[in-house]
This record gives C-alpha cells, sequence and structure tokens, in this order.
C-alpha cells in the first residue's frame, strides 16, 4: 500500500512547456505597397477636402481607401505570428487553431534548411522560420542540447546568431492533455489503452506503461525514479 501511494505521489506532476510567440510576422511586398498606397490615398484625401479650392470629388473617397488600408496595414504589423510551444514534451507549432507536435523521444534530427530550423523524426515534421521565431529556435536548441544532444545537426556559428534564451521568455504552465493511448509502451512494447495507465519521461517525454518501467529511460537515459509525468 506504501509503495502504492508513493507512486502515485511521484506521477502526480504534468509536463511543462513554455509557449513563444511572434509578436509580428515578417512583412511582405504587398502589404508594403498597400500600406504606402493607403498613406498617399489618404494625404491625396486631406488635401482634396480640406485645402483644394474648390474641394475634390474624389476627396471622401480617397480618405475612406486610405483609412482602411491603413487600418490593414496596422493589423498586419501589430497581429501574433505562428505560437511555437517548447518544454518537456518536445516543440509545437500552433497553426491556425491547431496543434503539431513532436515529442523529443520521436525526433531523429534537428536541422538548419534556409533560415529555418526542421525537426523530423516519426511524426510531422515541423519547420521554423528564423526570422519571426528566433527565440523559439534559441529555446529549441538549448532544450535538445539538455535532453539528447545527439538530434542536433546544426553548426555552432548558426547557434551563436540567435538571442539568448532568457527566463522571462514566453509563458509557462503545464501541459494537461497530451495523447498517450494508441502508443506503444517504449520498454514492453504493449500498446497504452488507457490514459490513466501512462507515464511520461520528463527528460524526453516518452511513453511507458506505468506497471512497465525500467530504471532508466531507453530513450535519454534519464533515471524514472521519480521523473515521471501523467498525460
Amino acid at each position: 500500500m506504501t509503495e502504492a501511494k508513493s507512486e502515485t505521489k511521484k506521477s502526480k506532476q504534468f509536463l511543462q512547456e513554455r509557449r513563444l510567440v511572434a509578436l509580428s510576422q515578417p512583412m511582405n511586398l504587398a502589404t508594403l505597397a498597400i500600406g504606402f498606397l493607403g498613406a498617399g490615398a489618404f494625404g491625396a484625401g486631406t488635401y482634396g477636402r480640406w485645402i483644394s479650392q474648390p474641394p475634390s470629388e474624389l476627396a471622401t473617397l480617397l480618405l475612406i481607401v486610405g483609412a482602411l488600408a491603413a487600418a490593414y496595414f496596422g493589423w498586419q504589423l501589430n497581429r501574433e505570428g505562428n505560437a511555437i510551444r517548447v518544454g518537456d514534451a518536445g516543440v509545437a507549432v500552433e497553426r491556425a487553431g491547431q496543434v503539431e507536435r513532436l515529442l523529443w523521444c520521436d525526433m531523429d534530427r534537428i536541422r538548419v534548411e534556409h533560415d529555418h530550423l526542421v525537426l523530423g523524426g516519426t511524426g510531422p515534421t515541423l519547420s521554423i522560420a528564423q526570422i519571426s521565431h528566433a527565440r523559439a529556435i534559441s529555446w529549441i536548441l538549448k532544450e535538445a542540447a539538455q535532453r539528447l544532444p545527439k538530434l542536433i545537426d546544426v553548426q555552432p556559428s548558426y547557434a551563436d546568431r540567435l538571442p539568448k534564451p532568457q527566463d522571462d521568455d514566453g509563458t509557462q504552465g503545464p501541459i494537461l492533455s497530451l495523447q498517450t493511448t494508441g502508443r506503444r509502451c517504449a520498454q514492453s512494447r504493449k500498446v497504452i489503452r488507457y490514459e490513466r495507465d501512462a507515464r511520461l519521461c520528463v527528460g524526453c517525454a516518452q511513453v511507458y506503461l506505468k506497471d512497465e518501467m525500467p530504471e532508466k529511460c531507453v530513450s535519454c537515459g534519464k533515471s524514472l525514479e521519480g521523473n515521471t509525468a501523467v498525460p
């Protein structure tokens, strides 16, 4: 009875992650053109409505067009980019309300292609643009180096150009739901049928049946004694 209670207490922790958001998307030429044309239309409308004599018949239309273009440009300038989540459960990318996640234990390589950090493995391939997510990339490389350094296939010179990770970057919180049913226990290879029977390594998120856990994680080598979490 004492051992069962102890296991429950140790397991009642959740995986944690950091959510990092690009505050603005890279500005494309079309958006810049709309901004410049809108400013020109607003200026011409202002001149035609209040300065020109007689007032121009197109002044009101130009003012409306200029105001709409300015509103659109301002929205593009300040809108959030896709959020990147980095933490115990690997890396996840939020796109259009959906979350694509690749666990550390499912990754086989982290590399750079055309200023994008590419994470590949047995799952979705995640491609993260440096221009909008340099800070998230720096956190990915930091976390990977601490958990599974063999994954990193990145030149040190690339990492040196990134901003240094800071403790106050993004927002931190627990991962309250992580799909584990249908996966196989990494130790016994038995299919996990119920979430309550699963335990995850806090080092690489490898998944085990709670009654089939080895002493050390088969993926990262971390001791599982007191270092597991619930899905």
